[in-house]
């Protein structure tokens, strides 16, 4: 039993970003590698977008007064484009290194 072992260091696996990009990139009929990050970007932009509606919804319906709910909507949709933003950059610094 302990013939049937390999005894080279080479056991089939993919251990770096290369080599995975490499086999999306040359699989016959599946999903490239530039096409599951741009998947991932547009779930992560799309997740950070309802979350600020989430967020604005309940600052609307928890403050009493006019100007309390005014406030806290500018301070969400402020908040809300900053991080917006910031994904943006984040994953356009991603794409460029990869």
């Amino acid at each position: 039993m302990a013939d049937d072992k390999k005894s080279s260091v080479d056991d089939g696996f993919i251990r770096t970003a290369a080599g995975v990009r490499e086999a999306f990139d040359n699989a016959k009929g599946g999903i490239s590698a530039g096409a599951i990050g741009g998947i991932v970007a547009t779930v992560t932009l799309g997740l950070v977008l309802l979350l600020v509606l989430i967020a604005s919804s309940e600052a609307v319906h928890n403050n009493p007064t006019p100007e309390a709910r005014q406030d806290a909507q500018i301070r969400i949709v402020v908040l809300g484009l900053m991080l917006f933003f910031a994904v943006l950059i984040f994953i356009g610094i991603v794409f460029l290194v990869t």
